[in-house]
């Protein structure tokens, strides 16, 4: 499992690296392009577009992710695909209809400006788009093909930068040609996903089937606009209580911050279907222990990084009237981490206990919004994240309560709290730390040495799982090579 993980991990994380490090590098260029009012009208219609992800197709995608990979019959899992697919376009098909209709009366009360109305009706077929490449991406992953899934992936993004640079850059389209590389960016990975997948889709359709999956899929979507709510509510509340200039602030700010997040895709597309396909081998419990005190290092030492060099960063990506978006950053990474991190509680999953993460998620949400409601009239956007960040802390803790009872791993909690302490300690006392015989770049640096050193005297990454990881990856380039 260990070894499938390292392997699989790597290739979606340097997909994930290439494909979501080439849109932070575009930053730079949007943010030239767009003022912060414009980016703040595009963070209000990509949480439009994740409600309807959520809801319009009701989660099926999670369905075939249970049934599909447990399945040994191939001709039942074509069904199972095949169905989902269809379904998938059906429901898109008719959500983009009557909304490209009354697209005048929407697009107001969804970008929170007037005169947005073709940008609108474009966001609306990049939704259609990217509800059928969601669900073609993710076969790549049910299926253990992550070379496929990172190939599709960097189609994805290359065309989608390249179309956008050129429409906004050159085209002087703004907002609108951003929004045509979008969808022709999402139309080429579409071609490569039913290229590559011909043996996955059939002209097959069946209700039994398609009931199957449902009546699994169905508890997440209340629990998939509880996360929706948590994820964001703060945009919205920003809206509300503030300007969408500031909206336009905070998003540069998380996506600052979700370059953290990266690490977790590569570990949430292979250790999700490895998990579930051999969770009764008596192992698996200890392997995920391992996993997760490898991961929580890694993600930590990111976090501390990130979080120290965040003022630098915002000034090498954005021009001035974007810099105040580095305050969040602090608040967001963890945020964005714990709100990932359910994929090390599985036990809800194996026990197909759907209806908890409904319970579990709303909680995390009604925390959310009454933070938000306290915390923003008094510290503007860094009361967002704040805000942000204690919900999903929250939905983690809860997530985990439940899966432990399902299905036990055995964590040190003891080591995972004390090393989270000494993380938040360091980005929050380093830069207020003013030594004269030392520069602020050299302090962050020795930070993240000694956290390092730390991580090893309390053996949060052991030194022989270093050696094994090491040489095994060894091994694989040399496989490759020869």
């Amino acid at each position: 499992m260990i070894r499938s993980l390292v392997k699989d991990s790597l290739i979606y994380s340097i997909s994930s690296f290439l494909t979501k490090g080439l849109s932070f590098l575009l930053i730079p260029l949007y943010t030239r392009v767009l003022t912060p009012t414009d980016y703040g009208s595009l963070d209000l219609f990509l949480v439009f577009a994740n409600i309807v992800a959520l809801t319009i197709s009701l989660e099926i995608n999670q369905a075939v992710s249970r049934f599909f990979v447990t399945e040994d019959d191939q001709k039942r899992k074509v069904v199972y695909s095949s169905t989902a697919l269809w379904f998938t376009f059906f429901c898109y098909t008719t959500f983009l209809l009557p909304c490209t209709l009354f697209s005048k009366n929407i697009s107001f009360w969804i970008l929170g400006r007037q005169g947005l109305e073709s940008a609108f009706q474009l966001g609306l077929v990049y939704i259609w788009v990217m509800g059928i490449f969601h669900l073609l991406q993710n076969q790549f992953r049910w299926e253990f093909r992550p070379i496929h899934y990172a190939c599709c992936s960097i189609l994805h993004a290359s065309v989608t930068a390249t179309i956008a640079v050129w429409f906004t850059w050159f085209g002087n389209l703004g907002l609108d040609g951003l929004l045509l590389g979008m969808i022709l960016g999402g139309i080429a990975a579409i071609s490569y996903g039913f290229c590559f997948l011909r043996k996955s889709y059939k002209l097959r359709f069946d209700y039994t089937y398609l009931k199957k999956m449902l009546s699994y899929s169905w508890p997440l979507v209340p629990s998939g606009i509880a996360v929706w709510v948590s994820t964001y509510i703060d945009r919205m509340m920003i809206n509300s209580f503030l300007t969408v200039e500031d909206v336009g602030l905070y998003g540069v700010g998380f996506r600052l911050a979700s370059v953290v997040g990266l690490m977790l895709i590569g570990f949430k597309g292979a250790l999700t279907p490895l998990v579930i396909s051999q969770h009764e081998e008596k192992e698996t419990p200890k392997k995920l222990e391992k996993i997760f005190r490898g991961f929580l290092a890694l993600s930590l030492f990111m976090y501390i990084a990130v979080a120290l060099f965040a003022y630098d960063l915002i000034r090498l990506l954005a021009d001035d009237s974007f810099h105040a978006g580095a305050q969040v950053v602090v608040f967001l990474i963890p945020a964005i981490l714990l709100s990932k991190m359910y994929i090390f509680a599985p036990g809800i999953s194996i026990a197909k206990k759907t209806k908890l993460l409904f319970w579990t998620n709303t909680f995390g949400a009604f925390v959310n919004i009454l933070l938000n409601y306290v915390l923003i009239p008094t510290l503007g956007i860094k009361g967002a994240a704040l805000a942000t960040m204690t919900g999903y802390f929250c939905v983690f803790v809860a997530f985990m309560a439940f899966s432990q009872r399902f299905y036990y791993v055995p964590h040190n909690w003891k080591l995972i709290l004390a090393l989270s302490s000494i993380a938040a300690v360091t980005v929050l006392l380093v830069p207020k730390l003013d030594f004269f015989f030392l520069n602020r770049w050299t302090l962050n640096l020795l930070a993240l040495m000694l956290f390092s050193l730390i991580c090893l005297l309390l053996g949060t990454i052991k030194r022989s799982e270093i050696q094994q990881v090491f040489f095994f990856l060894l091994g694989l380039f040399k496989i490759k090579s020869s």
